[in-house]
C-alpha cells in the first residue's frame, strides 16, 4: 500500500466513524440470562444461583475472535454510513429535479461527490481499513430487564432475549422434575461469535442446587473473563498475618477465585517473624486452600476414600476426581459428596478433626417394583372393573325384567306368582347394590394401580 493509500485510508476512518456515529472501542461487554424452560419455582431460582457474584468478576480480556467480531462490525457500519450518505444525496436531487431548481453546478456536485462515495466503497473491498484498536480489558455489566433488578428476564428463548437485552453474552437453561431431581441443561451463548461458548448439564436433589449452580459458573468463567482462571483460599490462625500478592498486602483470610493458573508466588508477613516467599501452583478450574501456620504452609493432609473406591469425590462445590484423593486438612467443617452410577449418592462431613483417612461406603438404591410388573398389575385391575362392570349391567337389566314381571302378575291376580316375582326383584335388587358397591371399589383400586404405574414409569425415564 502506497503512502497515499494510508493516508486516505486514515481520512476514510475518520469520516465514516463520524458518519455512522459507531464507537471504534467499546467501552463495556454486556451479559444477560433468561428464565430457564420448565415448570414451577426453579425457573428463576436456578438462573439467580447461577449468576450469584457475577457483577463483582474483573474485566473480561478480550479474545482474538471478539477482537475481529468487533472489527467486522466497524467495517459494516462504515459500509452502511457511505451508503446511507448516497442514498440521501441521490433523494435530494431527485426532489430538485421534481421541483425544476437543480443548477448545473448542483447536479455536478452531487455526481461528483457519488463518485467520490463509490470511490470509499471500492477502496474499503479491496483495501481494508486500517484495524480499529480495542481495549484489552473490558468491564461486564448485567443487562437487567426494567422493574426486574437482580431478576431473569420472563422472555427465555434466546432470539428474544438478545433483541430485549442487546447483550454480548446470554445464559439459557431448561430443567424437568424427575422422581424428585432436577435435571438441568445450560447454555452459555456469544451474540459476538454467534455460537455456544460452553454447556452444563446436570441431574441433583433440590437440597444441592446451590452447590451445583456454584459449579456450573464455574464452568461458564473462563467464557466470562476471556481467560482460563483458579481459585485460591489463604488462611492462618495467627491474628494479623498478612500476604502481598500482586503489589497489594491482603489481611487474611484472603480467597480470589479468578487467579491466573500455573505458579503464584507471593510474601508472608507475620507478627515478630521475618517476611517470607512462598510458590503455589494453581489448577485451571479448581480452588486451592492454603493454610499458614507459624511460617509454614497447610497442616496434615486428608486422605478420602470410598467403598466401592472410583467414586467422584467432590468437596463442597469443586470437584476433586475419582477417589481416593488427598487433600489438605479444611480448617472448619466441609461436605464431601461422592457419586457413582448405580448407587445412591452419598454426603459426609470433614473438619480438623477427622481421621485420616475418611471412608465413605456407597450403597445400592432402593429397589422400586419394576414398570412391566407395575403396569401388570393395572391391567388386571382393568380387566377386574370391566368384569365387575358387567356384573353391575346385567344384574340391572334382571332386576328390571324382574319388576316388568310384578306388575304383569299384578294385572293378572295370580297371588302366588306375584309373590314370587317380589321375593325375585327385592333378590336382584340387592344383588344390583352390591355390583354397583364393588365396581365403585374396583374403580379407585385401579386409579391407585395407575397413579403406582406412572410413578413407577416417571422414575424409571434416564
Amino acid at each position: 500500500m502506497t503512502t497515499s493509500s494510508k493516508w486516505l485510508l486514515a481520512v476514510l476512518l475518520v469520516l465514516v466513524t463520524s458518519l455512522a456515529g459507531a464507537q471504534t472501542e467499546p467501552k463495556e461487554l454486556i451479559w444477560a440470562l433468561g428464565e430457564f424452560e420448565g415448570q414451577g419455582e426453579w425457573k428463576s431460582r436456578l438462573p439467580q444461583l447461577l449468576v450469584r457474584g457475577w457483577n463483582t468478576l474483573p474485566g473480561h480480556r478480550v479474545t482474538s475472535a471478539e477482537s475481529s467480531a468487533f472489527r467486522q462490525k466497524f467495517l459494516e457500519s462504515s459500509r452502511r454510513a457511505l451508503q446511507q450518505q448516497a442514498s440521501r444525496l441521490m433523494l435530494d436531487l431527485d426532489k430538485k429535479r421534481l421541483t425544476s431548481v437543480l443548477s448545473i453546478s448542483e447536479k455536478d456536485g452531487a455526481e461528483k461527490t457519488l463518485k467520490g462515495i463509490e470511490s470509499k466503497l471500492l477502496l474499503l473491498e479491496q483495501e481494508p481499513i486500517p484495524e480499529p484498536a480495542f481495549a484489552p480489558l473490558l468491564p461486564l455489566k448485567a443487562a437487567w430487564a426494567q422493574g426486574r433488578e437482580g431478576l431473569p428476564w420472563i422472555h427465555r428463548d434466546r432470539s428474544d432475549l438478545l433483541k430485549l437485552s442487546r447483550a454480548h453474552y446470554l445464559v439459557t437453561g431448561e430443567f424437568r422434575s424427575v422422581a424428585g431431581y432436577l435435571q438441568a441443561r445450560i447454555e452459555f451463548y456469544s451474540t459476538l461469535e454467534e455460537r455456544v461458548l460452553a454447556r452444563w448439564e446436570g441431574s441433583f436433589a433440590a437440597d444441592e442446587a446451590d452447590e451445583r449452580m456454584t459449579e456450573a459458573s464455574g464452568a461458564f468463567r473462563s467464557s466470562l473473563l476471556g481467560r482460563a482462571w483458579a481459585g485460591l483460599v489463604i488462611q492462618s490462625p495467627v491474628s494479623g498475618t498478612r500476604v502481598q500478592i500482586g503489589g497489594l498486602w491482603h489481611p487474611l483470610p484472603w480467597a480470589t477465585d479468578v487467579a491466573e493458573p500455573g505458579e503464584l508466588s507471593f510474601v508472608i508477613q507475620s507478627p515478630a517473624k521475618p517476611e517470607r516467599t512462598m510458590t503455589v501452583v494453581l489448577d485451571e478450574g479448581k480452588q486451592k486452600l492454603i493454610t499458614l501456620e507459624s511460617g509454614e504452609s497447610a497442616a496434615e493432609p486428608l486422605v478420602l476414600e470410598t467403598l466401592p473406591s472410583g467414586a467422584e469425590l467432590y468437596l463442597d462445590s469443586r470437584y476433586l476426581g475419582p477417589s481416593p484423593q488427598t487433600i489438605d486438612r479444611p480448617l472448619a467443617t466441609s461436605r464431601v459428596r461422592a457419586q457413582i452410577p448405580g448407587m445412591e449418592t452419598l454426603v459426609w462431613e470433614i473438619g480438623p478433626d477427622t481421621a485420616s483417612p475418611s471412608l465413605g461406603v456407597l450403597v445400592l438404591p432402593v429397589i422400586r417394583r419394576p414398570v412391566l410388573e407395575a403396569k401388570d398389575r393395572f391391567y388386571w385391575t382393568v380387566a377386574a372393573f370391566g368384569a365387575s362392570l358387567a356384573s353391575a349391567s346385567f344384574t340391572a337389566a334382571w332386576t328390571e325384567e324382574q319388576w316388568n314381571l310384578v306388575n304383569l302378575y299384578a294385572l293378572g291376580g295370580n297371588r302366588k306368582t306375584y309373590d314370587h316375582a317380589v321375593a325375585l326383584y327385592y333378590g336382584g335388587a340387592v344383588g344390583y347394590t352390591a355390583t354397583v358397591l364393588l365396581t365403585s371399589g374396583v374403580f379407585v383400586w385401579m386409579m391407585f394401580e395407575l397413579g403406582d404405574y406412572l410413578g413407577v414409569a416417571q422414575a424409571s425415564l434416564p
